[in-house]
């Protein structure tokens, strides 16, 4: 049989605070039961595991086992090419183990390597029906963009019958919907996860995300606040509450949250972003744009330059505003709101040529936007072609533009001396608005 080659020097020496105490207390187990029983926290397991395989020379199928805590325990830790290493070994003498097959799969799926992890959940899955091999097989597909509806939620929802109190899965389920705007079928998801956890971090942060997506921000920050009282909730979640509190009007604990993105993801322009919005709300706007201005001086990003355009155009510098937009469409990738927004600022500069083209633009990203149609009815107005302007701002009506646009088109067709029409327009418009309510 092999040697196990699993222990580094830096294992067989341990630490020295290791040596200076016994690693299990005196009422657990041997070292073997209590890597095998999982129940430890991961940095504490991989100790537990590797000094359970000092010593041991041959490999039997119970050292293999205690091979596969250990590399569960450090893809738990983070480690995910050491689990991903521990996990071939195991296979290299037993290739139909699934659970070293199934700790190969989240090791490959941690690392994005989603191909990989796909091939690892099928094997394992040939070797025996399992809910995490069904699990990590749906999620793996759905990641990597080839995997139809149907065909993800069979097998998550197989995962689920086998294992009813599989939590991951729940929001794994729950994340697809999220992703695909489908939030209130999340949301259902979500709390039934919380049935089996309902101190789950991840899951509490799901569900908040959930309901930000309805537009409840209340409620989402309500979860939110629990999943970071926990202590173990993602960077993400800060994040998420920064949004919902800027929605809440709470800008002061916007800012607590956005410093604490910034902190852990320095590189990222969300954290940036959000504290520079936040102090335009306390009505520090010369202080946000600085925030925003720093960051870009590092390197160009979408995201920061559209809301440094935005800061800047509400603050009554629409020139500086276009010159920040247009720095996306030299250096970056354009998408729907960077084309509306930037055919609004010309529309409203009179450059109709130009706002034609990003209009057109947003709507080859969006056929279905309301705005980009909107716009195009106010250059009809402005070019006195009245009928076609008011049979264009009635389809984006159709397709969802806010009511409270009504006015402001109302208000265009007066500025041109057209009062009557616009008196009729109004029953018009009021018509229309009542049919998509």
């Amino acid at each position: 049989m092999k040697h196990l080659l699993l222990c580094t020097v830096a294992t067989l020496l341990l630490s020295q605070s290791a040596l200076s105490r016994p690693i299990l207390s005196d009422s657990q187990k041997s070292y073997a039961a209590v890597c095998l029983d999982e129940s430890e926290p991961p940095d504490r397991l991989i100790a537990i595991c590797e000094t359970a395989l000092v010593g041991i020379r041959e490999t039997t199928r119970d050292t293999r086992n205690l091979q596969v805590s250990l590399a569960r325990a450090y893809d738990n830790a983070g480690q995910h090419k050491r689990a991903r290493q521990v996990a071939e070994d195991v296979l290299a003498q037993d290739p139909d183990h699934q659970g070293a097959l199934n700790v190969l799969g989240w090791a490959e799926w941690a690392l994005s390597d989603y191909a990989a992890a796909t091939d690892a959940f099928q094997r394992a899955l040939d070797s025996g029906a399992s809910a995490e091999s069904f699990a990590g097989l749906a999620s793996s597909g759905r990641y990597m963009g080839d995997m139809e509806e149907e065909e993800y939620l069979t097998l998550i929802d197989t995962a689920l019958a086998i294992s009813p109190d599989y939590v991951w899965a729940y929001r794994e389920k729950a994340w697809f919907y999220i992703d695909t705007q489908r939030p209130a079928d999340a949301e259902r998801i979500l709390e039934r996860a919380l049935q089996y956890d309902e101190e789950d971090p991840w899951t509490l942060y799901a569900l908040g995300v959930a309901f930000y997506d309805q537009g409840a921000s209340g409620a989402a920050n309500a979860r939110l606040n629990r999943a970071i009282d926990t202590g173990y909730a993602p960077t993400s979640a800060y994040l998420y509450r920064a949004k919902a509190n800027l929605d809440l009007e709470n800008y002061r604990r916007v800012l607590i949250d956005a410093e604490r993105v910034v902190q852990d993801w320095p590189e990222s322009s969300e954290g940036y972003v959000w504290k520079a919005r936040a102090l335009s709300a306390l009505g520090l706007r010369p202080a946000g744009q600085t925030v925003l201005r720093d960051f870009l001086a590092k390197n160009h990003d979408d995201f920061a330059a559209y809301w440094l355009a935005d800061l800047l155009y509400y603050g009554g510098e629409e020139a500086e505003a276009m010159r920040v937009m247009a720095s996306v469409f030299d250096k970056g990738s354009p998408d729907y709101y960077s084309h509306e927004f930037m055919a609004m600022m010309q529309l409203e500069a009179g450059e109709f040529a130009a706002a034609r083209t990003h209009i057109d633009a947003a709507l080859a990203h969006d056929p279905a936007a309301a705005f980009p149609v909107f716009y195009t009815s106010l250059i009809y107005v402005r070019e006195g072609r009245f009928d076609e302007a008011e049979d264009v701002f009635l389809n984006a009506l159709r397709g969802g533009l806010p009511r409270h646009r009504i006015s402001y088109f109302i208000g265009a067709l007066t500025e041109q001396g057209e009062l009557e029409r616009a008196v009729a327009f109004r029953t018009r418009a009021n018509k229309v608005s009542a049919l998509t309510e």
